[in-house]
């Protein structure tokens, strides 16, 4: 059984689509015009931790929020303030078909490179109030993670490599207007790092 249960999960990553259930509240950072940079704290495996099954941890990771529009180009650029810190990150898009609350995610472990989903069932509307959940689809983008001075070489998780450890930048085009969300970790850190620490990664967003 635990051998299906992780070839089901093999697959439905590499098809990019990912059914989850267990919704949370995080808080983002709202990036704006005005409001550029965002100071993360993160664990450094919050963005693939072995004892997660290699998901990504929510609560252990920061989240921003980024408004573009139709064709405009987005660059996300991190800086680890540590030595031995690798960022690593993944976006997914928010848009019509995802009523839910910005801050409110679909798990408390996320899919890196899929796009992640939550049903509405009227079994959970709260009765006698009609207070029903609405659908929550947070649609896959793009993700990476810092290569440079990384060992490892997963090809799935697209190391990034610019000659410099501890930065990554991620650059893509929108392909609808609304929102973006960014979810920014920490991916395999130096054998020196602290686990139970959490480390500053710098994260900068442009929008043109």
């Amino acid at each position: 059984m635990k051998t299906l249960n992780a070839l089901s999960a093999t697959i439905l990553s590499v098809m990019s689509i990912s059914v989850v259930q267990a919704r949370i509240t995080v808080s983002p950072f709202y990036f704006n015009a005005s409001k550029t940079t965002a100071n993360f704290t993160v664990s450094p495996k919050s963005w693939s931790d072995p004892k997660w099954q290699g998901f990504g941890v929510a609560l252990s990771a920061g989240w921003g929020i980024v408004h573009a529009k139709k064709g405009q180009t987005i660059t996300l650029a991190m800086q680890s303030a540590t030595s031995g810190i690798h960022p690593a990150a993944s976006v997914w898009h928010r848009g019509k078909n995802d009523p839910e609350k910005d801050n409110i995610v679909a798990d408390v472990a996320f899919t890196q490179m899929a796009t992640m989903s939550s049903w509405a069932s009227l079994m959970d509307c709260v009765v006698p109030l009609p207070l029903c959940p609405v659908d929550l689809v947070m649609q896959y983008v793009v993700h990476g993670y810092d290569a440079d001075n990384n060992p490892v070489k997963k090809t799935l998780f697209k190391g990034l490599k610019d000659g410099v450890s501890g930065r990554l930048t991620l650059n893509f085009k929108a392909a609808y207007s609304g929102v973006y969300m960014v979810a920014v970790g920490g991916y395999n850190p130096a054998p020196f790092i602290n686990n139970r620490k959490q480390y500053l990664i710098k994260t900068s967003v442009k929008v043109k």
